[in-house]
């Protein structure tokens, strides 16, 4: 039978209520306004607006959801610790999964053996391990022991990192581009990101070709209203191997200048798509 907090409704196999503690056991379901939460076993100070639960506990809040073995939680300050677990943030999209997590509020994390990730993936497109981690929403997060993977590949370890944890887009350097090829050797690019304004973006990525020189990638964003996106995108090369005989290629002599551009727009009404190379075997060789 359900019984009532000063916030929330419970309900349970069985239940006892003693002045202002509520204790629950088996199928617990409690619920709110703006949460709720099932667990094995809850009690519950209605108080104090304490909530202790245990037993494949997942809670669902107006902002994400938790997922843990064991929950403390206070409705009233959104404080939350969880062990063996993960919280998952709506939007924008973020999942923390760790032995040990502490939530003051709702936007200032703590934790011990941790991964953080934006990517809702399974596996996430990356992910950072760390020892512990500290991340105020909003401002930079500090972890130790840092191990960066991509899908469930480790590809870099740091000792110490400092990183931007924003709602919102925030100007600044992304992470490096790696990669290797036959035809250009190997690339390293370091993406320098602005944000003009709230519907634009803009991206410019210097980036080395070890066998043909500089590369300059840079992409312009937009956004007219939530239908109506569009992108500006050109790249530019001045090849070191121009003058050099083609091997296997369209043309019979590789040019000193080399550029892609493009140009899209989707939405309501007028659209396009612009795709414009300086050569044919620009894109087999780049």
């Amino acid at each position: 039978r359900p019984v009532s907090g000063a916030m929330l409704t419970v309900e349970a196999d069985e239940m006892v209520r003693t002045g202002s503690r509520i204790e629950a056991r088996g199928n617990v379901v409690m619920t709110g306004e703006t949460l709720s939460l099932k667990a094995d076993y809850v009690v519950y100070d209605t108080e104090g607006e304490d909530i202790w639960a245990t037993g494949d506990c997942v809670l669902k809040e107006e902002k994400g959801e938790v997922n843990a073995s064991s929950i403390i939680y206070n409705a009233r300050r959104k404080d939350l610790h969880i062990q063996e677990g993960s919280v998952l943030g709506y939007d924008p999209p973020m999942r923390i999964t760790g032995e040990s997590i502490t939530r003051y509020g709702e936007d200032y994390y703590t934790g011990n053996r941790v991964e953080y990730t934006p990517c809702l993936g399974t596996p996430p497109d990356w992910s950072v391990r760390t020892e512990d981690m500290v991340i105020p929403v909003e401002g930079y997060g500090e972890a130790h022991g840092v191990r960066f993977e991509v899908r469930s590949w480790p590809i870099l370890r740091f000792p110490y990192l400092l990183f931007p944890a924003m709602l919102t887009r925030h100007s600044g350097v992304l992470f490096p581009e790696f990669g290797h090829g036959s035809d250009y050797g190997y690339r390293f690019g370091l993406p320098l990101y602005y944000v003009p304004g709230r519907s634009t973006d803009i991206t410019i990525t210097p980036t080395w070709l070890t066998d043909r020189g500089l590369l300059v990638k840079n992409e312009f964003r937009y956004s007219l209203d939530y239908e109506r996106t569009g992108l500006v995108y050109g790249e530019f090369l001045r090849d070191e191997l121009g003058g050099e005989p083609s091997d296997g290629g369209v043309l019979e002599e590789i040019p000193d200048d080399r550029w892609f551009f493009k140009a899209r727009q989707g939405g309501p009404g007028l659209n396009w798509d612009i795709n414009l190379v300086s050569t044919v075997d620009y894109f087999r060789d780049i």
